[in-house]
């Protein structure tokens, strides 16, 4: 569900995979979603988890 509401594209790629693309060099489809995903829930968990880590040192330093 979270999947796909960060990544609307992997429908519209689904209709192009399913369209003739047999003179077209197409890498493999399933890598590139892979790839797509993981650099994007990168990107999206890299701020959240700078703020947890900075909030679990604080409240260690704390007591």
């Amino acid at each position: 569900m979270i999947v796909s509401e960060l990544f609307p594209f992997s429908e519209a790629w689904s209709m192009v995979g399913s369209a003739d693309l047999g003179s077209v060099p197409t890498p493999n489809p399933t890598l590139v979603i892979f790839l797509a995903s993981l650099a994007a829930l990168l990107l999206l968990a890299q701020p959240f988890y700078k703020s947890v880590k900075y909030f679990s040192f604080s409240d260690i330093h704390q007591r």
